[in-house]
């Protein structure tokens, strides 16, 4: 009795419309690594790790005078590191392992009926194949990145908002799509100076939760000053302001 009741609840747990979603996602991108980039990309995981960082143009042929400015750092170090380990079986399994992590962020704290969203993901993929067949790229970091960074402010308080300008040193090394980065801020610092100077509208249309019980001016002051400095963070480059061009 005890074992058919265990067998049971096995059954129940891995055939939750959560699991089956994430185990689906896993699968589904596990795929053969087929970027066109991955070369140069590889190429310049191995020169980071030989104190030889890609900051020059060195791989263009028909743009010899294109000025380099493009901070995947940490994304070839860990291209680089994952195929010489694993081979190509690495950069399958890495990738479809930060997919399924994105698919649980959104299906974990996007506020609509989950299988809405399961089937807004497939077909959001299915729509977007002929790019996500290429494999590991650094845009998929990119993407979870900003999920990850909109939970955050969703939950933001004093203590976590310390940690964004770091997170954003993080991002611009990783892929250009930092630039979400400050946007998403910015548009987040207005909303709090909206609901801080007009109190009284209950249900601004970019709610976000506060980052304090109730909002105050002493709060609005801390947000503010933490993202002027995240913004000024991402000066944190190889290429300082050159990114933003």
């Amino acid at each position: 009795m005890k074992t058919t009741e265990s067998i049971i609840r096995t059954f129940k747990f891995f055939f939750t419309l959560q699991n089956l979603f994430l185990l689906s996602v896993f699968v589904i991108f596990f795929l053969p690594q087929v970027d066109p980039d991955f070369g140069w990309h590889y190429k310049c995981g191995e020169l980071l790790f030989k104190g030889n960082p890609c900051i020059s143009n060195n791989f263009t042929y028909y743009l010899a005078d294109y000025k380099w400015a493009y901070s995947s750092f940490l994304f070839d170090a860990l291209l680089f590191l994952t195929y010489k380990s694993w081979g190509f079986i690495g950069t399958s399994l890495v990738y479809s392992t930060l997919m399924t992590a994105f698919a649980y962020l959104l299906y974990k704290y996007v506020k609509i009926p989950k299988p809405l969203l399961v089937v807004f993901f497939l077909l959001s993929t299915y729509f977007s194949w002929n790019v996500l067949f290429l494999g590991l790229r650094p845009q998929v970091l990119s993407v979870i990145f900003a999920t990850l960074f909109l939970v955050w402010l969703k939950r933001i308080s004093y203590k976590n908002m310390l940690l964004i300008p770091l997170f954003f040193v993080l991002w611009v090394n990783t892929h250009a799509g930092f630039v979400l980065a400050p946007i998403l801020f910015i548009v987040f610092l207005l909303t709090e100076v909206i609901a801080t100077f007009f109190s009284n509208i209950k249900n601004p249309m970019f709610y976000i939760s506060s980052y304090f019980n109730k909002r105050s001016f002493k709060g609005l002051l801390a947000v503010t000053s933490i993202t002027i400095i995240s913004v000024l963070a991402t000066l944190i480059n190889p290429f300082a302001g050159r990114v933003y061009k």
